[in-house]
């Protein structure tokens, strides 16, 4: 849904903003590049299948960044903070471009992950536990 897609952005989002900081790579500067390319326009039976691909591509730069981020933190060795950069704004465009399929906005965007988190976090700041327990699964016995 609509309203699903939009926390997973927000998450995304989030989450290239600590790497960019990590770069010493401004958001705003990151922001104001990508946000100025035109978001091509697709109707009907086209929005699944460029979906499809657009979600294929941020796999794609996901698994980059993962893959830089290991060799970073897990091998400690030397990483290209401008390749890496460029792989953080190729995924903020492509998450700008989901964003437009479904009209959502960036404003709306955040204020979705800061409800979220609030939520969450009901003591209003980060906490180990309960950003634990959010992962583990609620079961129920169905008898």
């Amino acid at each position: 849904t609509a309203e699903r897609i939009k926390l997973e952005i927000s998450d995304v989002a989030w989450y290239i903003n600590l790497m960019l900081r990590s770069l010493d790579v401004t958001f705003d500067a990151l922001a104001k590049a990508v946000l100025t390319c035109p978001a091509p326009i697709i109707s009907g039976k086209d929005v699944a299948d460029y979906l499809l691909m657009l979600t294929h591509r941020m796999g794609l730069s996901v698994g980059e960044v993962a893959d830089i981020s290991k060799r970073l933190v897990c091998a400690n060795k030397p990483v290209d903070p401008r390749r890496m950069a460029e792989v953080l704004a190729g995924l903020w465009n492509d998450l700008g471009v989901m964003a437009g399929v479904f009209n959502l906005r960036w404003p709306e965007i955040f204020d979705a992950n800061i409800a979220k988190l609030e939520a969450r976090y009901s003591t209003g700041k980060f906490n180990a536990e309960e950003s634990e327990a959010h992962r583990k699964p609620n079961l129920t016995v169905v008898e």
